[in-house]
């Protein structure tokens, strides 16, 4: 049976819940059902729009970096919307940073083979 307090479950012997207290009713229509608590759902916070796409931009930078424009335009982009991710305050912040820190590290390898390309021809 379930407790109408604080919605957790009690074996059917009992009369009183044995995690807040409350007494149990008698009948048993009654205590079967799992009851709403608080009525209200649960919702996780959401992550920043910012903070997704600066992750995005981050791994399309990792991955995109022989060539070269692309790469970079991914990685600063990853960077200007890891910064705008991590000031909302929104959830996200690590999503934001992992992205700042995916931008940053892809420009090296970015810039280098651009380099090594225009030295080529």
């Amino acid at each position: 049976m379930y407790c109408r307090n604080c919605g957790r479950e009690n074996p059917d012997s009992n009369n009183c819940c044995i995690y807040c207290g409350q007494q149990l009713n008698d009948s048993p229509s009654a205590n079967n059902q799992q009851p709403i608590v608080n009525n209200y759902m649960y919702t996780a916070p959401s992550a920043s729009g910012a903070s997704v796409a600066a992750l995005v931009l981050g791994i399309a930078a990792i991955l995109l970096f022989c060539f070269g424009l692309l790469s970079i335009t991914c990685a600063v982009l990853a960077i200007v919307f890891g910064a705008i991710g991590k000031m909302s305050g929104k959830a996200g912040g690590g999503m934001a940073v992992a992205g700042i820190v995916l931008g940053i590290i892809s420009l090296i390898p970015s810039v280098t083979f651009l380099i090594m390309v225009d030295s080529i021809f």
